[in-house]
């Protein structure tokens, strides 16, 4: 991956955590944060789709790398949910 592709990555991964957290109403930290969220967001959203043998939709392809769009939105809710369970009872 070149330089270009991973931030390309990095601005799709912040938009996907950017409408997971407006989604799911999850008031998290700055921009740091949301790409963690997003990262972390993706990697469970296409572990729990390819665990379901769920079809990749709306993919974008950087590099030579698929990222599909739904399944990292969900994986960042997901991830956004469990981050507000483990917080608010901290």
């Amino acid at each position: 991956m070149s330089i270009i592709d991973v931030f390309t990555f990095l601005v799709i991964v912040v938009v996907c955590s950017s409408i997971a957290q407006a989604i799911f109403d999850f008031r998290g930290g700055g921009l740091v944060f949301s790409i963690i969220l997003g990262v972390i967001g993706a990697a469970v959203g296409i572990m729990i789709a390819r665990t379901l043998a769920l079809p990749d939709m709306f993919t974008v392809q950087v590099g030579e790398t698929h990222i599909p769009i739904l399944w990292s939105i969900m994986g960042s809710g997901i991830f956004a949910i469990i981050l507000s369970f483990v917080l608010k009872r901290a």
